[in-house]
């Protein structure tokens, strides 16, 4: 939002490679079978990557806490299933039980308990200044924002059956470094929400690239987001591209990765030329910066 982006970033957290990563042990009557876990202490607003490796599986199905999480297979490695774990930048920390459930070619199910344990996220706090109606929208306009909101809220809870990813996620424009994430800010000397991207300053007008394949589900001017394209990846997979100057897609659209969609610019609530990059999993905010460890070639 503030539109300033020095240095290189950091992620949160450490991130494990799945080469080190611990294994649950094989389950009972399919011995070899092991689910691959990319760390089992994740700090607030982090990915969790689970990996299962055998040609003998035929379907996975994930659970956190009751809440479904959905594997797809990764399209160039035979026998190989893939999930991503959200753990939204606000969840409570403690123990998380993640439930893996398949089924085999033989015909047969099992089912893996393992539990991870959500730590507190290491968040900055930053203090701004803006114009009153960049804080507290007027009066005439708060049924605007409103009807916002729970737009949003309602396209975050569909879950698209299939997986659009190709390979790995890229950059939105070159040289884009997003931080920010989780901050704390404070708006006019008021306490608002946790900012829940990544921003980035950028010249306005620098072209702006789909982070990977999926169909485009939002265009529009937001109140506080300005000019906004959303992108469905799959299975509850969304980025968010905020405060472009001109979007170059619409509604419905398929893309694909490093497709233009847009261009910088500061629309909405924002305090210079900036792109604000976002990712949901599942309705839940987390650090899109992750997404560069990911592939799924």
């Amino acid at each position: 939002m503030t539109g300033f982006c020095p240095g290189p970033v950091l992620g949160i957290g450490l991130w494990l490679a799945l080469a080190a990563a611990p294994a649950a042990p094989p389950a009972p009557g399919n011995p070899g079978i092991t689910v691959a876990i990319s760390g089992s202490h994740p700090l607030q607003g982090e990915i969790l990557e689970l990996k299962i490796v055998d040609d003998r599986i035929k379907g996975v199905s994930g659970t956190k806490g009751g809440k479904k999480f959905f594997f797809f297979p990764a399209p160039e490695r035979k026998g190989e299933w893939l999930a991503l774990v959200p753990f939204d930048l606000a969840a409570p920390p403690g123990d998380y039980p993640l439930g893996v459930t398949w089924w085999t070619s033989a015909g047969r199910e099992d089912r893996k308990e393992i539990t991870v344990t959500l730590a507190p996220g290491q968040f900055g706090r930053s203090e701004l200044r803006l114009p009153r109606g960049q804080v507290i929208p007027p009066k005439k306009l708060r049924a605007r924002v409103k009807a916002e909101r729970a737009r949003l809220r309602e396209l975050f809870e569909k879950v698209s059956p299939e997986i659009q990813i190709t390979g790995r996620f890229v950059l939105p424009f070159p040289g884009f470094q997003g931080k920010s994430f989780g901050e704390e800010r404070i708006l006019n000397r008021v306490k608002r929400s946790r900012h829940a991207g990544t921003d980035c300053g950028a010249r306005e007008g620098t072209t702006v690239s789909a982070s990977n394949s999926g169909t485009v589900v939002l265009v529009r001017s937001l109140y506080y987001e300005g000019n906004t394209v959303i992108i469905d990846h799959g299975l509850g997979i969304y980025t968010l591209y905020l405060h472009l100057r001109a979007v170059a897609v619409v509604e419905g659209q398929k893309v694909e990765r490093g497709e233009v969609i847009g261009w910088v610019g500061h629309t909405g609530r924002g305090t210079g030329s900036h792109l604000h990059f976002g990712l949901k999993i599942l309705g839940e905010r987390v650090d899109p910066n992750q997404l560069w460890n990911f592939s799924f070639d």
